[in-house]
């Protein structure tokens, strides 16, 4: 009898194996046609579209960064580092379920909803589920994350019968992607539970306290206010910010975000100059901020920098490495010898990153702003790790200064990688110097990512 239940099982494993296998093997087979290029068709849509469904494809560098960050936020925080399944989220839904005695509560990853949107459909049973799973582990190994992502921006559903960014874009807003505002954003972000109740923002949006919610979520995750160390850090401070002064500096943060966050997030929130980022706030924050952070008010020629501003042209650099992708400018002088820089640090198996390049005074402000919160609201730790206006060699236009990075090494840890030393043996060939090594004059903490061009 033993014999007969040992076999019967090595008989059934044979077979799940064997059915396993095969579905692997077709499932890869299907991913491999999906690698790369525009995707004109899901199984969702072919069986839920009502009307003719088309995607309108676009590539993720395409797609503003705003959109992609707060989609990952809502629906996915922990997207770039798990591995298609969140452990965390999935106990927490077993016990939310098991309490519910209901199956109220998912725990769907982006990864997962590109596996289901692409190859299965919505119902909820087990066996659906199981081959989701399946698909999700092939999809994790043969697809880099920004193509899941990719995938998902463009086939996510953003009202009936309206699947991906450039199409829901159209429908509720009538723009093109680029042209959505933050606001326009969120509104988008806010249906994505439950798209097919919204066929008409402009006449059915989601309620403006869900908006507001979603913002000021994001918000303080965009702006994080102290950790535990940067209190440490700042125990001994004698120049914290007073509470009328914290809530400037709050609001201010706020209300900057609100009219630029799609540009900075972009990276053309660099090129934001004083007087645009004053004009957004009121007269006592302006008069507040001036004092406390600006010791300058001309561009023409910063303090950090020695050569005026006459005519500067700006060359674009767009670095699609890291989450996505995002917009550095650099003015014109320097432009030629960073890319010669970093190809050739390529050539000999070197990744260079761009952290940060130009920073207009503006957009230097707005750093200095999201530093000084994150440190507690102390002045002086502030201007340790960024300068005020006018007083960065980000600010520069013929000496301009590159932050860099290179893959698992940012900030300190970036000097103990091999593009570390790389910099520091070639670097000065292309006139990029070290700005702030060990000891400087300029009293700075050390900066092994910070390289000016001469």
């Amino acid at each position: 009898m033993l014999r007969r239940i040992i076999l019967c099982v090595i008989i059934v494993s044979i077979a799940i194996i064997s059915a396993l296998s095969y579905k692997v093997f077709s499932i890869s087979q299907a991913i491999e046609l999906i690698e790369k290029g525009p995707i004109q068709q899901t199984s969702f849509m072919q069986h839920y579209c009502k009307t003719e469904c088309a995607i309108n494809w676009m590539s993720l560098n395409q797609i503003p960064n705003l959109f992609k960050i707060m989609v990952i936020k809502r629906e996915d925080p922990t997207f770039w580092k798990h591995n298609g399944f969140d452990t965390y989220a999935i106990k927490r839904a077993i016990y939310f379920n098991w309490h519910e005695k209901a199956f109220v509560k998912g725990a769907s990853t982006i990864s997962s909803q590109v596996s289901k949107n692409l190859f299965l459909t919505s119902e909820k049973t087990l066996f659906r589920k199981l081959h989701e799973s399946l698909i999700t582990v092939v999809l994790e190994r043969m697809l880099s994350k920004a193509r899941i992502l990719e995938i998902y921006l463009n086939i996510i559903e953003l009202g009936p019968d309206t699947f991906g960014i450039k199409n829901g874009a159209k429908r509720h807003f009538n723009k093109e992607p680029s042209q959505l505002s933050l606001r326009e954003i969120v509104k988008l972000v806010a249906i994505l539970p439950s798209p097919r109740k919204h066929s008409q923002l402009s006449s059915n949006p989601p309620s403006q306290d869900k908006v507001d919610t979603i913002i000021n979520n994001f918000l303080s995750f965009k702006h994080k206010a102290a950790t535990q160390k940067a209190i440490e850090d700042t125990k001994d401070c004698a120049d914290f910010l007073s509470s009328t002064q914290i809530q400037i500096v709050d609001e201010a943060l706020d209300t900057i975000y609100l009219m630029h966050g799609t540009a900075i997030e972009q990276g053309d929130g660099a090129l934001l100059t004083l007087p645009e980022i004053l004009n957004d706030v009121d007269v006592v924050q302006k008069t507040e901020i001036e004092k406390i952070y600006v010791e300058s008010t001309s561009e023409s020629v910063p303090e950090a920098c020695s050569v005026p501003k006459v005519n500067t042209e700006f060359r674009l650099i767009e670095n699609t490495v890291r989450e996505g992708s995002r917009n550095y400018w650099v003015p014109a002088p320097a432009y030629e010898s960073l890319i010669k820089m970093m190809n050739d640090a390529e050539s000999e198996h070197i990744q260079l990153n761009i952290e940060s390049a130009y920073r207009a005074s503006g957009y230097q402000l707005y750093l200095a702003l999201q530093m000084t919160k994150r440190l507690n609201y102390c002045i002086s730790e502030t201007f340790k790790l960024v300068e005020r206006p006018f007083r960065s060699e980000h600010g520069c236009y013929e000496a301009v200064a590159i932050d860099f990075s290179t893959t698992g090494k940012r900030g300190v840890a970036f000097s103990q990688s091999n593009a570390f030393e790389w910099l520091k043996n070639n670097a000065e060939k292309y006139n990029y110097t070290l700005s702030y090594d060990h000891g400087n004059t300029q009293l700075k903490n050390f900066e092994p990512w910070h390289w000016q061009y001469n």
